[in-house]
């Protein structure tokens, strides 16, 4: 029953992702792209130099990945700018780490993002579960060790209630905010 269930959510989110990527595909064809500053105009608030810009997507457990940025993913991807992936956790809340790990790795791979563009963090000092608030200060030395060593100068995250009220996605939202 259970590996039922989960070959159907599974079959469900690589049908919602293929459609995603086909809805990102046609938004991506029809953004204009200047070729004099290369700017990729997503909102009145987010401009990306696709020339300049190194963009970092931090997300707390793997599935983070597809379930809410999906299509910040594709859009990195079909205009060539330079995305790096930083995952907090393995997901080992319910003792599935090393199957949610595979999962996001090829999951990644199928968008088109390099072994070398994203890291999960398996810290014992960031352990997934709902109800975890996570420290900060151990959030910000990974943070430095990865913006640095990518060379970041933007970083995109869960909004203020972690876009489901996931304490782990809440202290990642506040960590990458108040960031120095």
């Amino acid at each position: 029953m259970i590996i039922t269930l989960c070959i159907v959510v599974f079959y469900l989110s690589f049908v919602i992702s293929i459609f995603l990527f086909g809805e990102c595909k046609r938004f991506c064809n029809n953004i204009e792209s200047h070729e004099k500053n290369e700017i990729l105009d997503l909102s009145d608030e987010l401009k990306i130099n696709i020339k300049e810009d190194n963009l970092l997507l931090v997300i707390a457990h793997p599935d983070d990945e597809i379930m809410f940025f999906g299509p910040l993913i594709q859009i990195c991807t079909l205009n060539g700018i330079s995305l790096k992936i930083l995952c907090l956790s393995n997901g080992n809340y319910d003792g599935k780490g090393k199957i949610r790990t595979i999962e996001m790795k090829n999951s990644l791979e199928k968008m088109e993002i390099s072994k070398d563009s994203f890291v999960i963090i398996d810290s014992p000092y960031l352990k997934d579960g709902p109800s975890i608030d996570w420290d900060q200060k151990v959030i910000w030395k990974i943070l430095e060790q990865y913006t640095l060593k990518w060379k970041i100068n933007k970083i995109f995250t869960f909004d203020e209630y972690g876009i489901s009220g996931h304490k782990n996605h809440k202290s990642v939202h506040k960590a990458v905010k108040s960031y120095k």
